[in-house]
C-alpha cells in the first residue's frame, strides 16, 4: 500500500487519505477493514486515471508525457508498417524502453490501436482546421500534405487495410471531415461545378496515391504530378465532348 502511495502521490493527495493516520486512530480489526476500503478507492482512482483520456476527443488533454511517447512513436511506425506488421517489441526497442512499460498504459494491442486512432483523428482535425483556411487548391493543398506527411501516410495505410474494421472506420471519419473543404477546392481546380463528380475524381486520385505511395516519394513533384495528371485528363475529356 505504501508503495502504491509512493508511486502515486498525486492520487493519495487528492483522496486526502493516509494509511499512517488509519494505523494510529483505529484498532487492528477496524484498520484492516479501512485499509481494504482505502486500497479499493486508490486502485479505482488509478484505473480511472489510466483510462480517463479515452473519453475525451482532445486525447492528449489527460495523457502523460510517458504514455504520449508510446503513441507518437507508434504513429510513426504505423505510418510505414500498417496494422499487420506492427509489433510491440519493435515499438519498445525504438523507444529504448522495456516492453512491460507498454502494459502500464495500455491493456493490450487492441486498446493501444484505439488510442492510436484517436490520435490520428486529433491530427486529422488539425489538418482540417488548416485546410479550411485555404483559398486555392494549388499549391496550398500540396504544401499542406507535405506538412502533414506522417498523417497522409497513416491515412493511406488505413485505406490499404479496410479488412481491419478500425482502419475503415477512421479512414472515412477523417476523409469525410476533410471533404467538406477539399472537394470544393478540388472542383474549382478542375474547373467543374459538379461536387459529386469532383468527389469521385478525388477518390481516383486517392487510390493512385495508395498504389504508388512510397515514403521517399512524398514530394512536391510526386503529389503535384498526380493531381495535375487528373486535371489534364479532365481537360482532354472536356475537349472531346
Amino acid at each position: 500500500m505504501s508503495t502504491f502511495i509512493a508511486q502515486n502521490p498525486d492520487i493519495a493527495q487528492k483522496q486526502g487519505l493516509s494509511v499512517n493516520i488509519a494505523c494510529i486512530c483505529l484498532p487492528k480489526a477496524g484498520f484492516l477493514f479501512v485499509k481494504s476500503l482505502i486500497i479499493g478507492m486508490f486502485e479505482n482512482t488509478f484505473l480511472q486515471g489510466k483510462n480517463r483520456f479515452r473519453n475525451y476527443s482532445n486525447w492528449n488533454q489527460f495523457m502523460s508525457k510517458a504514455s504520449q511517447k508510446w503513441i507518437e512513436k507508434g504513429y510513426e511506425i504505423f505510418a510505414v508498417a500498417g496494422p499487420d506488421n506492427f509489433n510491440i517489441e519493435n515499438l519498445a526497442r525504438q523507444l529504448q524502453l522495456n516492453k512491460s512499460g507498454f502494459y502500464h498504459y495500455f491493456d493490450d494491442r487492441e486498446s493501444y490501436f484505439e488510442e492510436l486512432m484517436k490520435y490520428h483523428d486529433h491530427c486529422g482535425a488539425e489538418f482540417a482546421k488548416e485546410l479550411s483556411g485555404l483559398k486555392n487548391f494549388m499549391p496550398g493543398y500540396i504544401q499542406l500534405l507535405l506538412k502533414y506527411t506522417k498523417e497522409v501516410q497513416v491515412q493511406m495505410q488505413l485505406r490499404k487495410n479496410f479488412k481491419v474494421p478500425f482502419c475503415k472506420e477512421y479512414y472515412y471519419k477523417v476523409k469525410n471531415r476533410n471533404n467538406v473543404y477539399q472537394i470544393p477546392l478540388f472542383a474549382a481546380y478542375l474547373n467543374i461545378k459538379d461536387l459529386k463528380l469532383a468527389t469521385e475524381m478525388f477518390e481516383i486520385v486517392s487510390d493512385l496515391m495508395v498504389t504508388r505511395l512510397i515514403t521517399d516519394k512524398i514530394t512536391m513533384d510526386f503529389l503535384t504530378g498526380i493531381f495535375e495528371g487528373m486535371k489534364i485528363t479532365v481537360e482532354k475529356l472536356r475537349i472531346k465532348t
